[in-house]
């Protein structure tokens, strides 16, 4: 089984246990013992650049375009064909939040809220099978619905440390080694589309309407990422105060499940947990 994140990135389904969590947690206790040591290593003429410390507060606004999740899953019987059902949601939409970041010394440290703005109308949803076990691989179903976006939530924390100076980089550039951690639950709805059975094969396709709500669907996504921070600020450009130019690579471990209620089939559930990384 695999899904995808709305940024359409790919992750690897896997049942093994892994030891990113250890990694993960020796990187931040390495990173706290730097708090204290690093800073004592500072240069007298630099020490008021790293030691005044200071709060920033920003509102966020985003918005996804040409923007999907999809969640498959294969048949865990004979004939074992791969995907046995495949949905696809647009999450096209509007987000709005904040973000807090504290800087101390050499240490910075942020959190971040986003949410969706309303309920929000994404897109088409598309439900796909391909359950007929006599000739695996034949389309059997398909549909379309309208797709609503109920409230979903981003949550987001991180730390970084800048090295720059201990490299020997000029005093406008950042290097920062960066852990962090983010939390997204996606909650959408499919309603109001129509069915395409496949019941024979070279036979046209029975029209079914779906009327009211379909599908209630729930995914969260548990993303553990460390990585470089890198950036250059101009301080005496004309008609600017500073500008700063900052970009991250990182690499993470996900974990993430996925919740679907048919609500046209007597409410049937079906669940999925997968992990990867991205």
């Amino acid at each position: 089984m695999r899904s995808l994140l709305p940024l359409l990135l790919l992750f690897r389904s896997t049942s093994r246990i892994s030891p990113v969590p250890l990694v993960v947690s020796a990187i931040a206790s390495l990173l706290l013992l730097a708090a204290v040591i690093m800073p004592t290593t500072v240069c007298a003429g630099d020490e008021e650049k790293f030691t005044d410390p200071s709060w920033q507060f920003e509102i966020k606004q985003k918005t996804l375009i040409n923007s999907h999740t999809s969640y498959e899953f294969g048949n865990p019987d004979p004939p074992y064909q791969q995907p046995l059902s495949r949905l696809e949601f647009p999450v096209n939409s509007a987000w709005a939040g904040f973000e807090i970041k504290k800087r101390l010394s050499r240490f910075s440290g942020g959190i971040e809220f986003m949410t969706t703005v309303v309920d929000q109308e994404t897109g088409r949803f598309k439900d796909t099978d391909w359950a007929d076990n006599g000739m695996p691989g034949r389309l059997t179903n398909y549909g379309e619905t309208d797709t609503r976006l109920n409230p979903s939530f981003q949550v987001g924390a991180d730390i970084d440390i800048q090295v720059a100076d201990l490299l020997r980089l000029p005093e406008h550039f950042d290097f920062r080694p960066v852990l962090g951690f983010n939390w997204q639950q996606l909650s959408l709805l499919s309603h109001d589309g129509t069915q395409l059975d496949y019941d024979t094969p070279d036979i046209p396709p029975t029209v079914l309407p779906l009327p009211g709500s379909v599908i209630s669907f729930e995914q969260n996504w548990y993303r553990y990422f460390l990585g470089l921070r890198f950036g250059y600020q101009w301080t005496s450009l004309p008609y600017l105060h500073h500008l700063k130019l900052e970009t991250q690579a990182d690499w993470s471990y996900v974990q993430g499940n996925n919740l679907d209620r048919h609500l046209l089939r007597g409410d049937r559930i079906t669940f999925e947990n997968t992990t990867g990384d991205a």
